[in-house]
Formats: C-alpha cells, sequence, structure tokens
C-alpha cells in the first residue's frame, strides 16, 4: 500500500503531478491548497 503523504496531485495548469502548499487567502481569511510548481491554486 501507499501512504497518502506520497500521493502527488495532478496541477490544473500542467496536468503534470506536483507537490501541495498551504497559504493563507487574506480576504478569505482560510488556508488554500496550492501547486508549489505553477502556484495555481488547487480546488
Amino acid at each position: 500500500p501507499i501512504h497518502i503523504s506520497n500521493l502527488m496531485l495532478l496541477d490544473p495548469k500542467t496536468g503534470e503531478r506536483t507537490r501541495v502548499g498551504r497559504k493563507l487567502d487574506e480576504s478569505k481569511g482560510k488556508l488554500i491548497r496550492y501547486s508549489k510548481k505553477s502556484g495555481e491554486e488547487i480546488k
């Protein structure tokens, strides 16, 4: 079995594998996930 921490999501912009980062969206006051490669938000 593969541990969940070893999975990579697809970058919404390029369709390639990417690591995921989290940052605070100050306008909404919520954490958002984003692609480390392109900086695009992951929904």
